[in-house]
């Protein structure tokens, strides 16, 4: 088993009864986890993220626009 098929074993274990906190980006795949605070997320490939439907935005005040006009919230 190759280093990568054992590190991606691994992090489906980890990730495994965590799916309130962890989900994946949805452009680079990256595994995200989010204890608390606000559901907008930037991702380390740059991307900002709607915790709440993972929409994906260029700007972080896109993402919060879409955040208060769809969710009606940023929490």
């Amino acid at each position: 088993m190759s280093i990568n098929s054992k590190i991606r074993k691994y992090v489906k274990e980890w990730c495994r009864g965590k799916e309130d906190h962890v989900k994946s980006c949805p452009i680079c795949r990256r595994v995200i986890e989010k204890i608390e605070g606000c559901n907008h997320i930037e991702c380390l490939c740059g991307v900002h993220i709607c915790w709440a439907c993972l929409a994906a935005f260029a700007f972080g005040e896109d993402c919060y626009d879409h955040m208060r006009a769809v969710h009606q919230t940023i929490i």
